[in-house]
């Protein structure tokens, strides 16, 4: 199977056939810019056009996991983070947004900060969802604030919006 990169014009071979440590490095390359064009798309709020790249790095990395030289689980957690995040924000496949943070928020991983992104996260998408019932939002939101508040501090950006997020739920 050769399918071809919108990223080099070139052809490669997909991780499922990688055979040698060439094939390797070549696949790890398209990940990586498709990763970084995925990223420059969610800084622009091009949440829409994101999605299609996050879910085809997200793809070659989880079929290629057992592969040396690969992306680490911590790789995958930071497109599935971005990957929720385009998906929320674009008010698309909502459910599967749901599956990918609440993943996230009961993997036990190496940066606790994760978790406390995809707490952040869940409750703005339950806060969407329910907007009548705000009980899980508040409930995820608090687990936010508090854990970002002890991992990065008071003062960091992330901490401050995630006490906003719960300023607005409080209402």
């Amino acid at each position: 199977l050769i399918e071809t990169s919108q990223f080099s014009g070139a052809l490669h071979t997909p991780p499922t056939t990688i055979h040698s440590q060439e094939d390797c490095d070549i696949e790890v390359e398209l990940m990586k810019r498709r990763y970084k064009r995925a990223k420059d798309l969610m800084e622009a709020q091009k949440y829409r056009e994101a999605i299609p790249h996050l879910k085809r790095t997200l793809d070659a990395i989880k079929v290629a996991g057992g592969n040396p030289g690969f992306p680490d689980t911590r790789a995958c957690q930071k497109v599935q983070n971005l990957l929720a995040k385009a998906l929320i924000e674009t008010n698309s496949d909502l459910a599967d947004a749901e599956a990918i943070l609440t993943e996230l928020f009961e993997t036990a991983t190496t940066e606790p900060s994760d978790r406390f992104s995809a707490a952040h996260l869940l409750s703005q998408l339950y806060l969407s969802q329910q907007p009548d019932d705000y009980t899980k939002a508040k409930t995820m939101c608090l687990i936010a604030v508090k854990g970002k508040n002890a991992t990065l501090g008071r003062t960091h950006p992330e901490t401050y919006a995630s006490i906003a997020l719960l300023c607005s739920i409080c209402q």
